[in-house]
């Protein structure tokens, strides 16, 4: 398996594109093509295919990644756990980045291998193809035997801004991103068999915001037939339905009377640093501090949230997996949380949620979770959100759908801290089968059969459509209405039916607003 050793010896090799030809390396057996240009953009408008070139264009090394929402003067210094959850590697910035990634096991046309398309995290506001540790594909390529691609597309102000008063050619300017990622699918679609992958047999996998826009993708017409299989992972939010506003009018309003201008040509000619400083300058009451209010709008072009207005006629023909963490963004969580007795799990509930029927609460996670603490219901105000968000849309896929839909609870409890429940991001690194990347009290437990089991499921998934596989140890059925089988990723891996509904409407139900005020167990992430 790679182990992210940068001496390991590496062979150039070649391909062929229909734009021209690429210079990649091999590495311990698998090849790697970087930073490989699949289109070309100008500001606000739609992307085009990327013009032909001549004599031959090296991709060897990670290309530029987007802008993000937010630009700070210096990087961060980042402790080695950070890689397990927020951005590690920082390469340079540009507008255009219009770049991806590949990995393949082999490059002969005829191979036919399943395309693993990954779609990164950030919201629509931030992230890259390789953020972290996790995103690079080359253990996931050798342990599935498919081509693993990642992509860069445009965000925040530059990918979802609506410019549609200045006219036709920014008619689609607030789905610039998603736009971005459809050229992605479309050259991917047009030249994958030149590294060994089956244009036909093509799985889109997104986290967080890159679920998002695979659920976006999932509504939109123009990337009908360029994907066959979708996961979304930790990527349907309750809150996402009628909304959060897009912040596009606001915003602009307010950069026109900063310019003292009514033209886009003022804008035009900012460079993207004076942009993006003049974006959080204006929009700090829109963006929460930049990740916030961008996201795609439904516009004909893209069709809107499947749960409000039901599923894309193609997309009910595509299977589905959909999931997400037990703790994803816990506000509050414990640490040593075995060490405390069953009395004393109940004091610290009722001490975090002063006012609430508590046993209820109690009554409920038991029942949901018998196997977990009690003082893991405390998470319940950061993961809840995305369960139900998820149980949503696998209710309107049950009802809607052809082709099946599998869902999953990555419900894995770290040793990290005296055991900490599986948060956002957690499950990137077993997906791609990275896990031996990571420190040991992140990998302990994982590597073996779980992390195959995980990974093993995102990878038959690619190659038929059904996530089942050997390390499972048990039988994962689809989710249908009336029998919503849900897997749970842990030790042992076990199928629970519609098992935590009850929890989340009583969460529902539930006065959080005082946790935000209560500090004694405030969650830390590193």
């Amino acid at each position: 398996m790679f182990e992210f050793d940068p001496y390991s010896p590496k062979t150039l090799e070649y391909t062929e594109t229909k734009n021209g030809t690429l210079r990649g390396f091999r590495m311990k057996g698998i090849y790697t093509f970087l930073n490989v240009q699949y289109g070309e953009c100008r500001r606000w408008e739609a992307p085009e295919p990327v013009k032909p070139w001549k004599g031959i264009k090296n991709a060897v090394r990670f290309g530029p990644r987007m802008f993000p929402g937010a630009v700070t003067g210096s990087a961060p210094v980042l402790t080695p756990w950070d890689s397990c959850g927020i951005a590690h590697e920082v390469y340079d910035y540009a507008e255009d980045a219009l770049n991806l990634n590949i990995w393949s096991p082999t490059l002969e046309k005829t191979a036919k291998k399943p395309v693993m398309v990954w779609i990164h995290g950030g919201g629509y506001a931030t992230g890259s193809a390789m953020e972290m540790q996790a995103h690079y594909g080359s253990n996931l390529s050798e342990f599935g035997d498919v081509v693993v691609v990642t992509i860069n597309h445009r965000l925040n102000v530059f990918g979802f801004m609506d410019m549609s008063r200045f006219g036709e050619k920014y008619a689609n300017s607030v789905n610039a991103g998603i736009a971005d990622l459809v050229c992605a699918l479309q050259w991917i679609h047009d030249n994958i068999e030149n590294f060994g992958g089956d244009p036909d047999n093509v799985l889109i996998f997104g986290q967080s915001g890159g679920g998002g826009k695979v659920c976006t993708l999932m509504q939109t017409p123009a990337a009908a037939g360029l994907f066959h299989k979708a996961v979304i992972m930790s990527g349907v939010a309750v809150g996402q339905i009628g909304g959060p506003k897009n912040i596009s009018d606001d915003l602009l309003d307010r950069l026109l009377e900063k310019y003292h201008t009514d033209s886009i040509d003022t804008l035009l000619a900012l460079t993207p640093e004076e942009l993006l400083d003049s974006v959080n300058e204006l929009g700090k009451d829109l963006t929460a501090g930049g990740l916030m209010g961008w996201h795609p709008v439904a516009n004909g072009w893209y069709l809107g949230d499947a749960r409000e207005v039901g599923t894309l006629e193609s997309s009910k023909n595509i299977p589905v997996m959909i999931g997400s963490t037990i703790s994803e963004f816990p506000n509050m969580r414990i640490f040593n949380k075995h060490s405390y007795t069953e009395e004393q799990q109940m004091d610290i509930l009722k001490e975090c949620f002063p006012g609430q029927d508590v046993e209820k609460l109690a009554e409920l996670f038991h029942k949901a979770w018998p196997e977990k603490c009690l003082t893991d219901a405390i998470e319940i105000k950061g993961w809840i959100d995305f369960r139900e968000g998820t149980i949503q849309y696998l209710d309107v896929r049950a009802k809607e759908a052809v082709a099946p839909t599998y869902s999953y609870i990555f419900g894995y409890d770290f040793p990290q801290d005296g055991g900490r429940g599986a948060w956002h991001c957690a499950d990137i690194p077993v997906v791609f089968h990275n896990a031996c990347a990571y420190p040991e009290n992140f990998r302990e437990g994982l590597v073996g059969d779980l992390e195959n089991a995980i990974s093993g499921s995102w990878v038959n998934f690619a190659h038929t459509g059904d996530p089942n596989n050997q390390w499972l140890g048990t039988q994962w059925p689809a989710y249908k209405e009336g029998e919503c089988a849900v897997m749970i990723f842990d030790k042992p891996c076990t199928v629970r039916y519609d098992f935590d509904r009850e929890l989340v409407a009583f969460r529902n139900a539930m006065d959080l607003k005082i946790t935000d005020k209560y500090t004694k167990f405030n969650q830390v992430i590193n």
